[in-house]
């Protein structure tokens, strides 16, 4: 498993690690949801739209939904996503809206925020406990058979060890995985939820370079 590969792992609140895979609707949880709505205002703010301009804008994308019918938006409906009392229920609303607001679906609806807070949260704790122990940056990655420039990325945050020297790391400064990685600010986000929007904005690209070619 790569040094990349924590991301599978973030913990949810009862300290499990999990591999799921969910829909985008999963916002149904209240602070994923808070997530995607305050972007969509905040950008929509941005741009200084108001909801009737933002609505207008959609439909004159004519945005079709799997089966090939236009989805209409209205500024109600609009207002309904950005409170947080419904989540658009077709991934071609959220691919209109990004496109529209000109930011990736994933900084949207708040994920990308969420992964770099939990890298840097990560990283300090990392270092802090190899500053504890005394240790200089080739003394630690002797622990876990790598190299000081490993060590280094992992404090600087580029890359994250795998789940192997989570644990190690962990035992090492006597914690939990939890305790080493937690962070009560942080999105459950499996790496399964954001490659699939990921993958989304590749199709939707795609198909608009053909569209407009």
């Amino acid at each position: 498993m790569s040094d990349e590969s924590i991301w599978g792992y973030i913990p949810l609140p009862l300290g499990c690690f999990v591999l799921h895979a969910v829909t985008v609707h999963f916002f149904s949880r209240d602070f994923g949801k808070e997530q995607e709505m305050n972007k969509i205002k905040e950008l929509r703010k941005e741009k200084s739209l108001t909801l009737t301009d933002l609505a207008k804008i959609f439909n004159e994308q004519n945005v079709l939904d799997k089966d090939g019918n236009q989805i209409k938006m209205s500024d109600s409906q609009l207002s309904t996503y950005e409170n947080g009392s419904r989540s658009p229920r077709h991934d071609e609303i959220l691919e209109a809206l990004s496109d529209i607001l000109e930011v990736p679906i994933t900084y949207l609806l708040g994920y990308e925020d969420a992964v770099e807070k939990s890298a840097a949260t990560i990283s300090e704790r990392i270092k802090t406990i190899r500053l504890n122990k005394g240790m200089t940056l080739e003394e630690f990655g002797e622990l876990f058979s790598t190299s000081k420039g490993t060590v280094n990325n992992w404090e600087k945050g580029r890359n994250l060890p795998n789940k192997e020297n989570l644990f190690k790391i962990a035992q090492l400064a006597n914690m939990t995985v939890e305790e080493l990685t937690r962070n009560s600010d942080l999105v459950s986000l499996t790496q399964f939820e954001f490659n699939r929007l990921k993958e989304i904005e590749r199709k939707y690209k795609e198909i608009k370079r053909l569209v407009d070619g």
